[in-house]
Formats: structure tokens, sequence, C-alpha cells
């Protein structure tokens, strides 16, 4: 699905703190999903032209999104994107893309508040010139070359070691960023992360000792220190009867979730306001599976600064943590239909996961099954199939500078359906948060 001046393949829209286009050249309020400032047809110094390959937007961070061509490449916009120290940032063209690194798998890359963690794609022996009679011209990446990952490239603000490289003869097939720790999945289901560990986000163990002072059980590990070195997280190899292999992960500000095959959601870290939901706000060392989810296979997990969010594979959505801006979508006070297991209103906090009935928006939808889910920093995205069959888009949660694309800055505390603008048509099959901003992917019916 190459991009190019015709619009071909996936179109992207955002909204939020991204790009702010001071001077409204593109002509859209920020505040509803409009074309991403390089995607916008026309004529104008932001369009960026890819010949070949196809484009993927990944998790960005706060005031920068990021892609990802088939070629290997990667590339920054926003108004932050002066955090990557690279010739190509312009600070006169912030709504176009600039590239800032090759040799890189397509699609595998996540923002944190200010870095960028994405896997090789190839050993650097191992490359292919274009045009072998001009040695300047782009590097293509083989097929077979693809398949050949080994270990990660960071790129950014890297006090805490978090935005550290690492080699490693190891197939990295997903990372997560957070605010100053790094995570990355190798295709074996281990876990290993890097970073600050001051709240035990890097979930690499300790135990609960009895503090002479106080008389009470603390939790006691070694660890606690930045490490700069990815190391192994330390997930239980056992839990329900079932062998733990890790499938997918996420990062929030300091705390980490993760969820099995088995289909079991563990939680790490920061857990001042619940959002590792065991019923407790105590922050923990070592990852711990969430009970209250037991039985529900779940199939992927998000995380905003303190809030933590799940899919299950029957199409239901659970979130947990902070709900000071309405990121949960559970508040009752201006709805007449209630669950027994929603009413965490916004202000407060839920340690347990609430279920989120996304038919509460008022609209004319029924029978929504979430089917992917993403939080930036205190909102939530939800991207549903409705029971006409047709895909729906949800926001929630804080809205300050539009990041939930709705059409003004008010927070909704239950989810709110967003629309394209009348003029695009298309089913929505990609969705991408970053810390106060919306990227979403649409296609063709």
């Amino acid at each position: 699905m190459p991009v190019t001046n015709e619009g071909e393949g996936t179109r992207w829209f955002q909204c939020g703190q991204l790009y702010r286009d001071m001077f409204n050249e593109l002509g859209d309020d920020p505040s509803y999903l409009r074309r991403c400032p390089w995607d916008t047809p026309g004529d104008h110094k932001h369009r960026t032209v890819f010949s070949i390959g196809e484009v993927d937007v990944a998790p960005g961070g706060y005031g920068f999104g990021i892609a990802t061509d088939a070629r290997g490449r990667m590339y920054v916009w926003g108004d932050n994107q002066d955090y990557f120290d690279h010739p190509n940032i312009d600070e006169e063209d912030k709504g176009g893309l600039r590239e800032i690194a090759r040799n890189i798998v397509p699609g595998v890359a996540h923002g944190g508040w200010a870095h960028i963690v994405t896997t090789r794609a190839w050993p650097p022996d191992k490359t292919e010139k274009k045009d072998a009679e001009d040695p300047t011209d782009e590097e293509i990446v083989r097929e077979d070359d693809r398949q050949n990952r080994r270990g990660v490239r960071c790129f950014g603000w890297n006090k805490y070691g978090h935005a550290q490289g690492w080699d490693a003869p190891l197939e990295v097939v997903a990372v997560a960023a957070g605010e100053r720790h790094s995570l990355a999945l190798s295709a074996g289901g281990t876990v290993f992360a890097w970073g600050d560990n001051l709240t035990g986000q890097l979930g690499l163990g300790g135990e609960y000792k009895t503090d002479g002072k106080t008389s009470t059980d603390q939790w006691d590990s070694t660890m606690k220190g930045a490490r700069r070195d990815p190391l192994p997280m330390d997930v239980p190899t056992v839990s329900a009867g079932h062998e733990v292999k890790i499938v997918g992960l996420a990062a929030g500000a300091r705390h980490s979730a993760l969820v099995s095959s088995a289909g079991d959601v563990f939680t790490v870290g920061w857990g001042l306001y619940g959002q590792l939901g065991h019923e407790d706000c105590e922050d923990i060392f070592a990852p711990r599976r969430v009970e209250h989810l037991a039985g529900q296979f779940a199939v992927s997990v998000a995380a905003g600064s303190a809030h933590t969010a799940a899919v299950t594979k029957d199409g239901a959505l659970y979130t947990w943590g902070s709900n000071r801006k309405g990121e949960l979508g559970t508040a009752t006070g201006d709805v007449t239909r209630k669950h027994d297991d929603i009413g965490c209103e916004p202000g407060d906090t839920a340690a347990i996961p609430q279920l989120v009935d996304l038919d509460r928006s008022g609209g004319d939808e029924a029978g929504s099954l979430a089917v992917a889910v993403s939080c930036g920093s205190a909102h939530t995205i939800a991207l549903a199939r409705l029971e006409t069959g047709e895909a729906g888009l949800f926001g929630f949660g804080w809205n300050n500078v539009g990041q939930l694309g709705v059409g003004d800055y008010e927070d909704r505390g239950i989810p709110a359906r967003i629309r394209l603008p009348e003029n695009e048509k298309g089913k929505t099959t990609k969705l991408r948060c970053g810390w106060w901003h919306t990227v979403v992917g649409v296609e063709e019916y």
C-alpha cells in the first residue's frame, strides 16, 4: 500500500498536540481528525511522497509522531521532533516527515516521552544498494534480511539509559517505551527491560521484607536503580496451571503491562493510582497476574501515564487505574444506563479492571465489540466492530488539546464517537496514540 500523490493505500489522520499548524496552512481544527500534514493531498511543503514501500505509523511520544516504511527507514514529524539531534530535522517544516534512521525493522517502533525504541533490520555488513553505480543511493531492505533482526536501536533523551542501543542475536518482535524505561519482546516470549527502575517498572524482581521501624512488609529489591543494559524481566514461568509465554506488552509512564498466550495480563511497577489492577496502590518489582481478569482471555494491552487497558477475545474492553480526566470511560453521573461493575467517576481511581460500555455514547451504535485499544497520557481510544459490521472509533479522557478528535476541548468521562471528516470515507483499521495525540489509519471499503 504505497503512499503517493494520488493518495493510494492507507490514509493517516491525526488530532491533538502533534503539529499545531500555527499559520493554519492546512485549514483544519486540530480538535477534529484531519489528514496528517505529510499525507494531505495538494502542493504544499509538508507533503511527503513515497515512490516505493508501505508506510506505517507507530505510537508516538510527547509532541512527535513516528512512521516507518518497508525500506527500513524511520521518520518523525511534529512540534517536538527536535528531541532527535539529526541534520534532517527542519525547524521550518514540522508537519513533514523527516528521516532520522535506516536499517530498522518496518513497523516495529514505539515512542516514549522523549525517546524512540526500534529494532535493527539486519547486521550492518549485509546491505544492498539500489544502484551499485551510485554509492549514495538508498539501501533496500531485502526480504531475507528482514528476518534477521538483531537487537534494538534507540534515539532521543537518555538520562536513565532508557534510550541505550543493544546488539544481541535475538529476533525482537515488539517494543514499548515509557517515560524513562523501555521494553523489548523476543520471538521466544522473553521480555527485556532497561532504563529507570525506581518504582519497579522493569520487573527485575525482589522480595517482601519486614521493615524494622514500621513492622510492615516492604518490597525490597537490589534492582531499584537505572539499568542501561537490557535484562530479562522476572516473569513467572507458570501461572494458573499454564506455561507463561508473553505475546504482547505495553509501557506506561512508570509501569509495564504484559499479555500471555493464555490470555492472562501481568503488570508491574508504579501502582499509586491502581494502574496495576491488584486491588491496591502499591508498587511491585516483579510482574503479577491481574486476578480480576482471570478467565477473560485478553488479546492485547495498552498503558497510559497512570492507567491501563485490555481487550479480550470476546470484544470486551477493560480499563483500570487513574480516572482523573475520565480516561477509564466509566462515569455514571450523566447517563441512565448503568452496570454493577461500572461506576468509577472522573477524579477517582479504580484498582481493579472496570468493564467499559462503548454503546453509552448516546448515538445509534449497538453491540459494539472492541478490537483494539491505545492509550495516551490520560486519554483512551478504542476501535470497535459495530453491530452493522462497520468499524467504530471511540475516545474518552483528557481532551485539553483535542486529542479525542471530537471537535472540542472538553474531557469525556464516557466513550464518545469519533468521526472522520465528512469528505473522507473508509474503514479505520489502525490505531496509534501518542502522549497528547491520536493517529488513525483508514483504508478503502
